[in-house]
């Protein structure tokens, strides 16, 4: 069965800003793991900036 001409075909996997993010965001969760949090932040704020870099 073929798909109406209207109808994009899927693409497979991610675009590339898909791709792009796939890596930040565990890149930026690694770099609050590793880093200290920034002067006047709390442990427990910059490890929620870690886990919502994972999140977005």
């Amino acid at each position: 069965m073929q798909s109406s001409p209207d109808v994009p075909e899927k693409t497979q996997g991610p675009s590339g800003p898909g791709r792009f993010g796939l890596w930040l965001g565990p890149a930026l969760l690694l770099a609050t793991l590793i880093l200290p949090p920034p002067t006047g932040m709390s442990e427990a704020a910059w490890a929620c900036v870690g886990l919502g870099s994972v999140n977005n």
